[in-house]
């Protein structure tokens, strides 16, 4: 006898019945309209963020670079240090870059001038032997 309840039972055929078919997504939200009541923001400046630095203050650090090596660790401090005024830092590491061209110059220099004392005298070693 056949069982006509397929309970339980696989027959090999596909289902007549079909998954729940499932909403389409929603469509993305429109892009947002620019009316009166969105604030509106603005760039501020620098200076409203860091004040200028002052008359002392500059004073107080020309006063310091006149202490030796003091000035040479203050000088790196406030060029790259986190709690500088931009103003400040910026000028410190125009010095620094001021120092690295005079030493290199400096170099230049000093070679040039060795090259040419030594072709100095040894033409006067020749003249003189």
């Amino acid at each position: 006898m056949i069982n006509e309840d397929n309970e339980g039972m696989d027959t090999g055929s596909p289902s007549h019945e079909q998954a729940p078919s499932q909403p389409p997504p929603p469509p993305p939200p429109p892009p947002p309209q620019h009316s009166q009541d969105q604030p509106i923001y603005t760039h501020q400046p620098l200076s409203a963020l860091h004040p200028p630095v002052s008359v002392g203050e500059w004073i107080v650090a020309m006063l310091l670079m006149l202490i030796p090596i003091v000035n040479i660790v203050l000088i790196f401090v406030w060029a790259f240090g986190g709690n500088t005024n931009p103003s400040k830092s910026n000028y410190f590491k125009a010095i620094l870059i001021v120092i690295a061209i005079s030493i290199a110059l400096g170099i230049i220099f000093s070679i040039a001038f060795a090259g040419v004392v030594a072709a100095i005298f040894s033409n006067a070693f020749r003249i003189f032997h």
